[in-house]
């Protein structure tokens, strides 16, 4: 039962919803009855020649007038993420660089389970998935409980950064859902569950690493913070040994 004097929190939690909602709404504008959700990856004119194969198979939206951006490259890797097929190379600007932020790629084609007809869709809509997810853990993150906290959830979610990584189909959003949950993970002592969940951001992108700082705990020499540092940053490097025994220094 709510204490008396303590405001309701109805009105802030509709507020978000009217905001989720608005969002999913800018992100239906994107769907074409042909191409799908595939105008989110950027595809240009200047790439349509290199592309893979498969983006020839199944239809992908190829802008005509503006310039490609990276969602293109990660996507084409979910055909193969892991790496062997001769296409990708002259279809990438640099598939060592790419490479290195598997994650959404290998999530995108172990969720359309391998099938072509599906990937490129399935990768553009991944970053709505994450957003959606991000709005969740921020919730719990920043304790929405008044409009001051709203704001700061919003603020978030609807930034630049968060907005521009759905619209290009980028890595970074998933990546920051995966470290987020991973933070609230170790706030609420799930150790296990919040480095695990490091290591899957470090595999979106690489800096993601960086949290570690804030993971740690007193005393900072610890076997437990080498312990949680070293079994979020193995997955990662072990990912980059693979992609230079694959690819050679160009990785």
């Amino acid at each position: 039962m709510k204490a008396a004097g303590t405001p309701s929190r109805w009105p802030v939690r509709a507020a978000a919803i009217l905001l989720a909602m608005a969002f999913l709404v800018l992100v239906a504008r994107f769907w074409h009855p042909v191409y799908g959700f595939t105008r989110f990856l950027q595809l240009d004119a200047s790439n349509d020649e290199t592309k893979i194969g498969a983006f020839r198979t199944h239809p992908v939206y190829v802008y005509r007038d503006t310039g490609g951006y990276d969602g293109l490259y990660y996507a084409q890797i979910a055909y193969d993420p892991t790496l062997t097929d001769p296409e990708l190379a002259p279809a990438m600007d640099n598939l060592g660089y790419r490479g290195r932020r598997i994650l959404p790629s290998a999530l995108a084609w172990l969720l359309a389970g391998g099938q072509p007809a599906w990937i490129a869709n399935v990768y553009s809509v991944l970053n709505v998935a994450a957003w959606l997810g991000l709005a969740v853990v921020l919730w719990r993150l920043l304790a929405v409980a008044d409009w001051r906290g709203l704001a700061a959830w919003a603020g978030v979610l609807f930034s630049a950064g968060a907005l521009g990584s759905v619209r290009f189909a980028l890595t970074d959003l998933v990546a920051l859902a995966f470290l987020s949950a991973g933070l609230l993970a170790l706030e609420r002592g799930r150790a296990r569950t919040g480095t695990g969940l490091l290591a899957a951001a470090a595999l979106s992108r690489e800096t993601s690493l960086l949290a570690l700082i804030g993971s740690v705990r007193r005393p900072w020499f610890s076997r437990e913070n080498l312990r949680r540092v070293l079994l979020a940053a193995i997955p990662l490097a072990g990912w980059l040994i693979y992609l230079r025994w694959r690819l050679g220094p160009s990785a």
